[in-house]
């Protein structure tokens, strides 16, 4: 009926012969089968119908009937009646210019009908007839012609439908260099952390009120919608000197830190001296990066679901029920007074373990336009749950507190005070992930703000290529499980100790390439997880950051070390010190590259007892007479790492492809069967992968396709196959721009060298 209306997608097209046609589609991509064609060489006009339909208009054609439009818009359908009146005036003149040409014709070249049919001027006729009065006509009725063919004559490609549809206005738009790409960039500032529970910590604060031991804030950002963590942590330390002072000289924490050369160069860890890929920092003073206080988050797809949470930790002492009972009491000097000396016991012993204490959280956009939360604070301070301990018990805590009715949610008295800003267009003095500078980066700057790694979804919309080096590893320990283990008489305050390791033989030292937290050098050899109290299946929620070397190899592995903390103090483990606080209940390890590759995953590893040398041999490790298995080889802990680099693929066609093509360099003569094989499963890449390693990738291929001398018909027809699939994938994804971006800026033509050439 009159009435019913259909979606269609409408393209407006010339004819050859001048007049427009009006073609309907029902899918905007899929333009081959139209369902129906206006020809306007029979509309008399057009006008708006509102009475019909909402944004609607009317084409009024010469039987008297009409077709009626609907726009989605009011500024749509006005831009769609302007153009159809357009397109029927520009019919209408040129229908009068031909008819006028046609005229003219016939006048000044009555006897040309008579030629028989061959193709000839009306300057040639008169020329041969001798009509030299008429040969002044005949040349101006000649332009005539050539003036009237050329009128509204398409092009060649105009005429395909597909064609016509492209824009080719723009066919040269401005390209940019590939660049680094952010999502919604904020600033989070934290300002202080006070609870209702304070004190004079000493005398030299001069009476100022404090908390009355160390407290330490941790911030990420957590999607509740797709259930994870979208950005790595920002630890802060908002301690006041007066309370840092409690923790000097324990565990060799704040130590003072210098530069190696003097020249604001800093080379944390070498390999015989030689700077191969390890944590080198230039241009910035680790002062500034010691205790930072600013971090600048990006959210690629940011809404409402997107929570910043804040984890507060102390330093280890007793159970989480036990230790926070003080701050969720009216404040009580004597109380005060209890606190702070077991805090001054505890910090001097055990320094260097914490425990979890509490977590806050805050909404950080309205919508999902990005809009900021500016009014919204953060929620009250939770004390933390000893049994939901890990991500995915804090992700259903956030649900949770949605619901403040239905919460029953234990509330420390205390406030976290954080600013959360957008970042201005001209915001300098900025640090990347791996405390590279930024430009613009002033060298006498006095505060430094720090980029927190985001967690991309693996979409190729939300992906670029990658344009900053980064090569970094994040190892999550999750779970140990030694509720049944009689291997250890004592496993219960259990820690987790990671390091990083380049050898497993006998008095290996870790590597100095753990970034530190707030008051440790920037680069630690060790990191350790939060400790849960009398817990012999302790969960953790540690993140442990780690700048990995350029060059990875089968020896590198990062190493797990369990102990029991003794957390009750006596006069004996006061002589022992150290040794009475630590007590080793097992080793795990996890090797870097699992068939030449590195890749994000978790694992369930086997806990060992003792720790020989040579314990990274695989074969046969099980039965080996040196290693003694906690629960006969049981898969006891469970880790996870998420692999951050710019150089090494995860994606195992792209990673073959890589390294093959690594050993026909140092080969003489590559197995070209095996690069054919290689070449046809890059076909199977992931889209998101394409679009990070794009350039690479394209010179790589570039490479092969021109360095080729056996099989070069094969390898040529397989590289460009693999070339046609990357610009396809880029085109249906919308990503043309990087595609010329690499024609322009990356692409160079080189010729093969003579070593490939023989």
């Amino acid at each position: 009926s009159m009435r019913v209306f259909k979606r269609r997608y409408f393209y407006l097209s010339q004819l050859p012969d001048g007049s427009y046609i009006l073609n309907s589609y029902k899918d905007e991509k899929n333009c081959k089968e139209t369902k129906g064609s206006i020809y306007l060489d029979s509309c008399i006009d057009v006008v708006q119908s509102p009475k019909m339909r909402r944004h609607g208009f009317e084409l009024k054609m010469q039987d008297r009937y009409s077709h009626f439009l609907a726009a989605d818009s009011e500024a749509e359908m006005e831009d769609w009646v302007i153009t159809l009146r357009q397109a029927l005036q520009s019919s209408a003149d040129s229908g009068q210019d031909k008819k006028n040409g046609a005229e003219l014709l016939d006048y000044a070249a009555d006897d040309s009908s008579s030629s028989q049919g061959k193709d000839e001027s009306l300057q040639e006729n008169c020329g041969r007839n001798l009509h030299t009065e008429l040969m002044k006509y005949a040349r101006e009725t000649d332009q005539l012609s050539k003036i009237n063919r050329n009128e509204g004559r398409l092009k060649l490609f105009c005429l395909d439908p597909e064609t016509q549809r492209l824009d080719f206005s723009g066919i040269e738009p401005d390209v940019k260099p590939f660049e680094d790409r952010f999502g919604r960039r904020i600033t989070v500032s934290c300002h202080n952390l006070t609870f209702s529970l304070q004190g004079c910590v000493n005398e030299k604060a001069d009476g100022i009120l404090t908390n009355l031991e160390p407290f330490f804030v941790s911030l990420a950002l957590f999607d509740i919608s797709k259930n994870c963590k979208i950005s790595a942590d920002f630890h802060v330390d908002l301690n006041p000197p007066c309370v840092r002072e409690m923790l000097t000289d324990t565990s060799g924490q704040l130590s003072p830190m210098t530069d190696s050369d003097g020249g604001g160069e800093v080379m944390v860890n070498g390999d015989s001296g030689k700077r191969n890929g390890l944590p080198v920092l230039q241009r910035v003073s680790e002062a500034l990066l010691r205790f930072p206080t600013q971090g600048i988050f990006s959210v690629t797809n940011p809404h409402a679901d997107i929570f910043l949470v804040a984890r507060v930790e102390k330093v280890l002492q007793n159970g989480i029920t036990h230790c926070a009972e003080p701050y969720m009491k009216t404040p009580d000097t004597k109380a005060g007074q209890k606190v702070l000396k077991a805090a001054k016991q505890t910090c001097q012993r055990l320094g260097r373990y914490r425990m979890p204490f509490a977590w806050a959280a805050k909404q950080v956009f309205k919508d999902a336009q990005g809009s900021l939360d500016m009014d919204g604070k953060f929620s009250p301070l939770y004390r933390q749950d000893s049994s939901k301990i890990s991500t995915d018990d804090l992700l259903k805590l956030l649900v949770e507190i949605r619901k403040p009715e239905k919460s029953k949610l234990q509330i420390i008295p205390g406030q976290l005070n954080v600013t959360i800003e957008c970042v201005p267009p001209d915001f300098s003095n900025t640090v990347n992930s791996s405390y590279v500078p930024v430009k613009p980066f002033e060298d006498s700057c006095e505060r430094v703000s720090v980029e927190v790694e985001e967690f991309l979804p693996e979409e190729a919309k939300y992906n670029h290529p990658f344009t900053t080096y980064k090569n970094q590893l994040y190892i999550y320990p999750l779970q140990l499980k030694y509720d049944n283990q009689k291997t250890f008489t004592k496993a219960r305050n259990i820690a987790v100790c990671v390091q990083f390791r380049d050898s497993d033989e006998d008095g290996a030292a870790p590597l100095q390439c753990i970034y530190g937290k707030p008051g440790d050098p920037l680069f630690t050899s060790s990191a350790y997880a939060a400790v849960l109290h009398h817990n012999q299946s302790p969960e953790f929620y540690e993140e442990v950051k780690i700048e990995l070397p350029v060059h990875v190899h089968e020896k590198h592995h990062v190493l797990f070390s369990f102990y029991h903390i003794s957390c009750e103090s006596s006069s004996k483990a006061s002589s022992k010190k150290k040794e009475g606080v630590e007590c080793l209940v097992g080793y795990s390890w996890m090797p870097l590259l699992k068939d030449g590759r590195m890749q994000s995953s978790e694992l369930q590893l086997p806990v060992a007892a003792v720790l020989p040398t040579g314990y990274l041999c695989q074969e046969s490790r099980k039965s080996q007479p040196d290693l003694k298995w906690v629960e006969n080889a049981k898969p006891l802990f469970r880790v996870r790492s998420h692999v951050a680099s710019t150089i090494y693929p995860q994606d195992l066609h792209l990673h073959k492809f890589f390294q093959h093509c690594q050993l026909m360099e140092t080969a003489s003569e590559g197995n070209t069967a095996e690069l054919i094989k290689y070449l046809k499963c890059l076909h199977a890449m992931e889209t998101h992968v394409i679009i990070t390693f794009l350039p690479t990738v394209l010179m790589q291929l570039f490479e092969v396709l021109t360095a080729a001398t056996k099989d070069a018909h094969e390898i040529a027809v397989n590289s460009l196959r693999v070339i046609i699939h990357i610009v396809s994938k880029c085109h249906e994804e919308g990503l043309d721009h990087y595609l010329r971006s690499f024609v322009k800026y990356v692409f160079l033509t080189s010729t093969p060298s003579s070593a490939s050439a023989t």
